[in-house]
C-alpha cells in the first residue's frame, strides 16, 4: 500500500448510513475520504427497515432520493397502534399524492445505495473486511486509526476520524472511558415472514404488557411479506427474564390481534437481534480532539420509538458540513468541531429529552395537560399509576396523536 492510499483528510469508521451520509457530504466540498468498514457490501443488518418522511429530505439533500423511491419494496399511507387495553389508534392519508408516512426498504439495500452514492465521488475509497480498533491523536494534530483484518493489522493516517461504527463501536467506548448501561439501550429482534394476511399497507405497533415500555411490529413489506419483530429496554429483558423466541412465537400465533395476520405465516430465514443505544445523555459532548461520533455509535436513536435512521443520515450530514468547513478553514482545533455538539442539540435535544416520560415521579405539567385533553376518559386514574410502563405507552400514544393532529 502507498503512502498516499495510507492516507486521507477524514477517516469514516463504518459504511452504515451515518457513514455514507457524512462522506457524501465531505466529498461534495472536495475532502479525501477513507471509509473504513468490517463488512463487505452489501450485507446483513438486523433492523425494522423503515424510513419516516423526515428522512426523505435528507436523502434529496444526499442525492439519492428518486434511486431510493424506485428501489424501496413498500411505501405506506399511515400506520396503527394496538394499545394493551384494546383500543386502537390508526393514522391513514388518504391523499394518493401526500408524502408517505413510512417507506420501507431493507437495510442490505438501503445501506448499499447510500455507499454506493459515496463512492461514486473520486475522492472518496472504501477499505471493507477492517474492523477498527482505534485511533491515536498526535501531539501535531494527526488522527492515526487503528483496524485489524484477520491477523493483518493496519493503520491509516488523516486529520479527523469520524466514528460511525455504530451500537458497539470501540472508538465511541475509548471516546467515552465509560461501559453502556441497560439504561442506556434496548434489545430488538426481528425476521421476515411471508403469507401474512390482511395487510393493507399500514405499519402496525402492538403494546403487550409483557414487554412494556417497547412493542411488537408488523411492518409490511408487501401486499402479503412482512418485518415482524419485537423490542423492549435492554434493563427490562434482563429484570423480567425475556425470552425472544417465546415472545415472537406467541405474538405470531396466539397475540389477541396479531394472529389473525401471522397464524398461517412462514417465517423466510432467520431471527436475528441486536442491540439500539438510546439518547438518554442528551448533555455529553460527542465530541474530542480529532473525533466525531455520529449515528448509533453516538447513542441517536428516539429513546421512546427507537427510530436511528432520521439520526443516522441527519448526523452523519451535521458531522460532514463541520468537517468541511474545518478543513476549509485549516482550523481542526476542538473549539472549531465543538460547532457539531451545537448542531445536533439544536435539532435533537428536545426528542432526546423525552427520556423523563420514563420516570413515575416525573412533574411535567405541560404534559400531563396535553394527555388530559387527549384522552378525557379514565386517564386522569392512569396518570396516577406510578408505572413507567404505562406512562411509555401514553408517551407513544401522544406522539401518534400529535402526527394525527
Amino acid at each position: 500500500m502507498s503512502p498516499s492510499e495510507k492516507t486521507a483528510d477524514v477517516i469514516v469508521a463504518g459504511a452504515g448510513p451515518a457513514g455514507s451520509a457524512a462522506a457524501i457530504t465531505l466529498a461534495a466540498a472536495g475532502a479525501r475520504v477513507l471509509v473504513l468498514d468490517r463488512a463487505h457490501f452489501p450485507r446483513e443488518k438486523t433492523c425494522g427497515d423503515g424510513l419516516t418522511a423526515k428522512c426523505l429530505p435528507l436523502l434529496r439533500q444526499l442525492g439519492v432520493l428518486e434511486a431510493f423511491l424506485n428501489q424501496c419494496q413498500m411505501v405506506s399511507p399511515g400506520y396503527r397502534l394496538f394499545f394493551s387495553d384494546g383500543s386502537e389508534v390508526v393514522f391513514r392519508s388518504h391523499d394518493p399524492q401526500a408524502v408517505p408516512v413510512v417507506c420501507m426498504m431493507t437495510r442490505r439495500a438501503f445501506d448499499a445505495l447510500l455507499l454506493e452514492k459515496a463512492l461514486s465521488a473520486p475522492s472518496v475509497r472504501f477499505e471493507a473486511g477492517w474492523k477498527v480498533t482505534g485511533y491515536q491523536v498526535r501531539g501535531t494534530g494527526q488522527v492515526i486509526v487503528s483496524a485489524r483484518h484477520g491477523n493483518r493489522q493496519q493503520s491509516w493516517q488523516a486529520r479527523l476520524v469520524i466514528d460511525a461504527c455504530g451500537a458497539h463501536s470501540p472508538l465511541a467506548r475509548q471516546h467515552d472511558r465509560r461501559p453502556p448501561t441497560g439504561e442506556a439501550s434496548a434489545l430488538a429482534w426481528r425476521g421476515y415472514f411471508e403469507q401474512v394476511h390482511g395487510l393493507d399497507g399500514l405499519v402496525e405497533f402492538y403494546f403487550d404488557r409483557d414487554i412494556l415500555p417497547g412493542y411488537l411490529w408488523i411492518f409490511p413489506t408487501s401486499a402479503s411479506t412482512a418485518n415482524v419483530g419485537c423490542g423492549s429496554l435492554e434493563q427490562v429483558v434482563a429484570r423480567r427474564g425475556l425470552d425472544w423466541r417465546s415472545i415472537l412465537d406467541y405474538f405470531v400465533h396466539r397475540h389477541p390481534q396479531a394472529a389473525a395476520r401471522l397464524r398461517h405465516a412462514r417465517l423466510c430465514g432467520a431471527i436475528s437481534g441486536g442491540r439500539i443505544p438510546l439518547a438518554v445523555h442528551p448533555r455529553r459532548s460527542r465530541v474530542s480532539a480529532g473525533y466525531l461520533r455520529v449515528g448509533d455509535a453516538a447513542a441517536f436513536c428516539d429513546p421512546i420509538t427507537a427510530e436511528g435512521i432520521y439520526y443516522a443520515l441527519e448526523s452523519g450530514v451535521l458531522a460532514g458540513r463541520v468537517a468541511a468547513e474545518a478543513l476549509a478553514a485549516g482550523d481542526l482545533s476542538l473549539p472549531r468541531l465543538r460547532a457539531y455538539d451545537r448542531l445536533w442539540r439544536e435539532r435533537f435535544a428536545r426528542t432526546f429529552g423525552r427520556r423523563h416520560f420514563f420516570n413515575p415521579t416525573d412533574g411535567n405539567r405541560r404534559f400531563r395537560r396535553f394527555l388530559l385533553e387527549a384522552f378525557q376518559k379514565g386517564l386522569e386514574a392512569r396518570l396516577a399509576e406510578t408505572d413507567p410502563a404505562t406512562r411509555y405507552e401514553l408517551a407513544f400514544r401522544l406522539k401518534s396523536l400529535g402526527k394525527m393532529i
